[in-house]
């Protein structure tokens, strides 16, 4: 489960949902991948990029699609 207020950019695409909520993995990349014209990778924090760089590799088997 991934905790969407820890990452900023993952809270900025799942503005539709409580501040506060846990999503699937699956779920998080889907939100990179689908919306990947609103992410700022010149402003995103080391930290979420590593989460974005585990989910696509495990959970996108290596694959980011966008």
């Amino acid at each position: 489960m991934v905790a969407i207020n820890r990452f900023p950019q993952l809270q900025r695409l799942a503005w539709n949902r409580r501040p506060d909520a846990q999503i699937p993995e699956e779920v998080a990349l889907e939100l990179y991948e689908r919306n990947w014209g609103l992410v700022d990778l010149a402003d995103m924090e080391p930290r979420e990029r590593r989460l974005l760089d585990k989910l696509v590799a495990t959970v996108g088997n290596g694959l980011l699609h966008v």
